[in-house]
């Protein structure tokens, strides 16, 4: 059977929330992280915003990451 490639990576898979406030107002955001493409590479979607009133739209912000397997006894990429 074949290694599993993700297994260091596993405590990661799901879905993360986190919001609170910081001197430059409040913030919400959070990432989700699991593989696709057929287990073939895990990729992460994040999201956040910051806002520094409640009633006002603020920065948002988003990122992906793409992790794919690497050579043979090599740190995934």
């Amino acid at each position: 059977a074949d290694r599993d490639p993700w297994a260091p990576y596993r405590f990661l898979i799901g879905e993360w929330r986190t919001e609170g406030t910081e001197p430059n107002g409040q913030f919400s955001g959070g990432f989700v992280f699991r593989p696709e493409l057929q287990g073939k590479v895990l990729v992460r979607r994040h999201h956040a915003k910051q806002s520094r009133e409640p009633e006002i739209p603020g920065k948002s912000h988003e990122n992906l990451l793409v992790v794919y397997p690497a050579e043979k006894n090599q740190p995934a990429r």
